[in-house]
């Protein structure tokens, strides 16, 4: 855990009058010395609890079991947390994460077989697709591709080639649904279009979401087409498949997760968690998130990763992040990673939007650009229905 490590840089900024946010390996020295006779008061937060349970390092004798094994539901990270305990887990868990991890493994193979199919048909068709998110994860971070629980097989296309991506999705078998069907603007400028097929009769079916981009054009200056042509070849995932390079790859996550307000299972910290322990190349990652107007994003999903699962983040990385300290406080303030969840309280979707979407932009006049933008998609949303 490096704990001492952690604790001397610690005392170095609290010297220097900047806060400091304990990481996990921090939280675990406080775990001994309450239970050495320090104040109750000590006792890890509920997500490190479960942060400390996905770790290498030893846990102590009084492990609340089903505070951690419900946290992992919620997370999904069932999975993980039966590979990573299961000999130290007590009986009484076993049957309902055996069962999930199960689940997950089927699901797993089952998307491995429609990926392998889907990337090498697009492969054939000349259509250069590139694999996100558990689809690379699964191999590059996680013990195998089981491990990761996934909700469908998403992969980047160019925007020329989206209804050629499409049109051999159908071929496969795949349907589309419509996510805007009241909505002909949106539908027109939306960054995915969903697909999906009944792999198991009655029972399964296998969504594929094609993206153009990882959020609204309007939200960030992303350039996909540069994070396409710099796409890695990627064996493990099929003929002809790709994957994100390792910079675009965390700004990625970081997109997916303020796109959704932080508010998606937590599975996707973890990813984040172990993608930076994996390596991470700063100097190209804080570049690029700069030209993408995506560092302030970057720095909260960092922040929390930090905060919760410990992620050793370089201050020199942060600071080049950091959003300032009226932004950085009013995001501590909504993302307190204090109960049970990242998000303060029982917000709601739209009552986070309200209060961190614009925060999470880089500069004001991210801020109003993105506002207009909705706004003007909107007022056609309203005149295509009429």
């Amino acid at each position: 855990w490096r704990t001492a490590a952690y604790v001397e840089a610690a005392q170095r900024r609290q010297r220097r009058s900047q806060p400091v946010e304990p990481g996990v390996g921090f939280r675990l020295l406080v775990l001994a010395m309450a239970s050495a006779g320090s104040p109750a008061s000590a006792t890890p937060r509920p997500l490190v609890w479960l942060a400390m349970a996905l770790s290498d390092g030893p846990l102590p004798s009084d492990v609340p079991w089903q505070m951690i094994t419900d946290l992992a539901r919620a997370g999904r990270l069932e999975p993980a947390l039966w590979r990573r305990r299961r000999h130290e887990i007590p009986v009484g868990f076993h049957a309902r994460l055996e069962s999930q991890a199960r689940r997950v493994a089927f699901a797993a193979v089952i998307a491995l077989r429609e990926q392998t199919a889907i990337v090498g048909a697009l492969d054939a068709a000349r259509v250069h697709s590139v694999l996100l998110k558990g689809a690379v994860l699964g191999h590059l971070v996680y013990a195998d591709p089981t491990c990761r629980s996934t909700n469908d097989l998403d992969l980047l296309v160019s925007p020329a080639d989206l209804a050629r991506a499409a049109s051999e999705l159908t071929t496969l078998g795949y349907t589309e649904t419509d996510l805007f069907p009241t909505r002909p603007a949106s539908r027109s400028a939306y960054h995915e279009r969903l697909l999906s097929r009944e792999v198991v009769p009655g029972r399964v079916r296998q969504p594929v979401e094609l993206h153009t981009g990882f959020a609204q054009a309007f939200r960030h200056r992303l350039d996909m087409a540069a994070m396409m042509r710099r796409a890695l070849p990627f064996p493990e995932g099929g003929r002809g498949a790709y994957r994100l390079d390792d910079a675009d790859q965390l700004i990625h996550l970081a997109v997916h997760l303020g796109r959704e307000q932080f508010l998606s299972p937590l599975k996707h910290l973890y990813d984040v968690h172990l993608w930076v322990q994996r390596g991470v190349p700063w100097p190209a990652t804080v570049a690029r998130a700069t030209s993408h107007h995506t560092r302030t994003v970057l720095f909260e999903t960092l922040r929390l990763a930090t905060a919760i699962f410990g992620t050793e983040v370089p201050e020199a990385v942060m600071a080049a992040l950091n959003p300032g300290p009226v932004r950085g406080a009013w995001l501590r303030f909504c993302h307190p990673a204090t109960g049970t969840r990242v998000v303060r309280g029982s917000l709601s979707m739209r009552q986070a939007q309200a209060l961190a979407m614009l925060p999470l932009l880089d500069t004001p006049l991210d801020g109003l650009r993105a506002s207009l933008a909705y706004a003007e998609l909107r007022v056609r949303d309203l005149r295509g229905r009429n």
